[in-house]
């Protein structure tokens, strides 16, 4: 089980930090106007959409994970494909549909995993523990972003 609180952690800390740095991105690396930023946004929520669906339909009614990391690094790889100079918009995009659909697809069996494998009388404590670690997942974004922004 904390294989999969800490892979939810893990999750919405890479989800923390690239909410910071995605306009920023599109502003900064990109060069376009902050309503096209927002079709940055929509992509990588409308790719964890897919790749959640695409887990829920592959997982075919079973409730389980297996550990072997190629959906996390799969994950990872198109996170650092962006650091590639001169992507175009359209590439941009490209790479974050596919690392919101492998987020979708890393992210449902490991949620699904810590609502329905404990015990009973121990299931409350293990959602509340996860949800408490998403947050402060969250808040290591922030502070991760704050020190990457303001390191000499």
């Amino acid at each position: 089980m904390w294989l999969a609180v800490l892979g939810n952690t893990y999750f919405f800390f890479v989800a923390g930090l690239l909410q910071f740095n995605i306009f920023i991105y599109g502003q900064d690396v990109l060069h376009i106007r902050s309503t096209e930023g927002g079709f940055l946004q929509a992509t990588i929520a409308i790719g964890i959409g897919l790749g959640s669906f695409a887990a829920g339909y592959l997982s075919a009614g079973k409730i389980g994970i297996r550990f072997d990391s190629p959906r996390l690094h799969r994950h990872d790889s198109f996170g650092l494909c962006l650091a590639i100079p001169d992507l175009s918009f359209r590439a941009v995009l490209l790479l974050l549909a596919a690392l919101g659909f492998f987020g979708g697809f890393f992210i449902v069996p490991v949620s699904a995993l810590i609502q329905h494998r404990p015990e009973e009388r121990h299931k409350g404590s293990v959602i509340g523990t996860a949800n408490w670690l998403s947050f402060v997942g969250i808040a290591a974004a922030s502070g991760a972003y704050y020190v990457a922004t303001h390191s000499p």
